[in-house]
């Protein structure tokens, strides 16, 4: 025990960051917290990741994604018509979750290169999955002194929605010439007039008996020759194979060293000078062990003697 310890203080003390999701407290029972952690390398930058947060009521819970969406609110604007809170399906706080421990990591690297030293940072699934709903899903709460607007922000979407003969489509007229456009798409020009409002309460009904008779492919092209914003519901196997997305690269096919042929999505963000892709699977489990012992100095058998007791 004795000896991982002090192979554990090798590598803090060539470390930028420690990120760690245990639940609170058992950091400090292992010897890994911040406080712990500042002894070997004062300029350590600690994550910590939990899903309600260190301290509070719900601070030793067990947490997963779903809970999280349940007590957060997503599964409310999730709700069907009739208000039946339903799942997400995906897991969205996980990842907003990661999305903000990098956002945080990188922020704190900055801090640091500008002579701020390192620093303990405090980050709850709970805390991210409301930072995301704010403020649109939370439409009606932001401004508690004024009274609630009738729509709310799941309506709105609803709304945007259109049945085409074969699935359906989302069109997002917001604007006067918009929804010219969209007259022009239905062939009801007769309900054109300067008013937004106006056009759309006349003619909402009959836009959607048009469009029930087309394919969505076909609106989908006619709107962008009118330049009305139109997407259509695509089906995953349509998305992977859209001509954009082909076009951009967005998803890669590569190969795993045992599962076989496996596609990943490429870094969304292209970068000009220091271009990012994705370099192939994520290592399999201790595979770099010996790798990163060697770079702290530890012998080849050293490294052996750890793993025959069980260590790596």
């Amino acid at each position: 025990m004795e000896t991982t310890v002090l192979h554990s203080s090798r590598l803090v003390s060539k470390s930028d960051v420690v990120v760690q999701n245990y639940r609170p407290g058992v950091a400090e029972k292992l010897g890994v917290d911040y406080a712990s952690l500042c002894l070997v390398n004062p300029d350590i930058i600690v994550l910590s990741i939990s899903g309600f947060g260190p301290t509070g009521p719900y601070a030793d819970l067990r947490v997963y994604d779903q809970v999280v969406q349940a007590m957060s609110g997503v599964t409310t604007i999730m709700s069907d018509g009739a208000g039946q809170p339903a799942m997400f399906h995906n897991l969205i706080v996980d990842k907003v979750t990661s999305l903000n421990a990098a956002q945080a990591v990188t922020a704190a690297l900055l801090a640091k290169s500008q002579g701020k030293g390192g620093q303990n940072i405090q980050l709850s699934m709970m805390d991210a999955a409301m930072h995301f709903l704010f403020p649109d899903a939370y439409w009606n709460k932001v401004w508690p002194d004024i009274a609630p607007i009738a729509t709310e922000w799941r309506e709105i979407a609803q709304r945007s929605t259109y049945d085409a003969s074969d699935g359906r489509v989302s069109i997002s007229a917001t604007d006067a010439r918009q929804m010219w456009g969209l007259l022009e798409v239905t062939g009801l020009t007769e309900h054109r007039s300067d008013s937004f409002g106006k056009m759309r309460a006349a003619a909402l009904e009959k836009i959607r008996a048009v469009l029930k008779t087309m394919t969505k492919q076909d609106i989908f092209d006619i709107c962008q020759r009118h330049g009305v914003p139109c997407g259509m519901f695509q089906t995953l196997d349509e998305a992977l194979s859209d001509p954009q997305v082909r076009h951009c690269g967005t998803v890669e096919e590569h190969v795993h060293p045992e599962g076989g042929r496996y596609r990943a999505s490429r870094p969304p963000a292209q970068f000009a000078r220091t271009p990012s892709c994705v370099q192939g699977p994520a290592p399999l489990m201790g595979v770099d062990n010996a790798e990163v012992l060697k770079e702290l100095g530890l012998s080849t058998a050293e490294v052996e003697g750890l793993r025959k007791e069980g260590v790596i």
